[in-house]
């Protein structure tokens, strides 16, 4: 059950990074090539930080206040660091996430 609650958290981090990252105008034209659509601010950061909180609680669920209050800053460190390194190097990687924002 620890394992699938910090697989969970992490997973949230990394969505979370990658919400954050494409509600940028830079990182999202790095991503699609396509004109960024100005309603992504309005949904994809207030879901980005939602997914943060829910982080949050899951590590706070796994290893109470004391632990998780180390291990949610470290794990949206490493997912910070890890979305960077994706948009440097591999921005199609995010490609899926664009569709639910692009202008139809």
């Amino acid at each position: 059950m620890e394992t699938l609650l910090l697989a969970l958290a992490s997973a949230s981090c990394m969505l979370s990074a990658a919400l954050l990252a494409l509600s940028q105008q830079r990182n999202w034209r790095a991503v699609t090539a396509a004109p960024y659509p100005s309603a992504i601010r309005t949904t994809a950061r207030p879901l980005a930080y939602g997914l943060m909180g829910l982080a949050l609680v899951l590590c706070v669920a796994r290893d109470g206040g004391s632990f998780a209050a180390l291990l949610w800053p470290l794990l949206l460190g490493a997912a910070g660091l890890a979305v960077t390194l994706v948009i440097a190097y591999r921005p199609r990687w995010l490609r899926p996430l664009t569709s639910p924002f692009a202008r139809r």
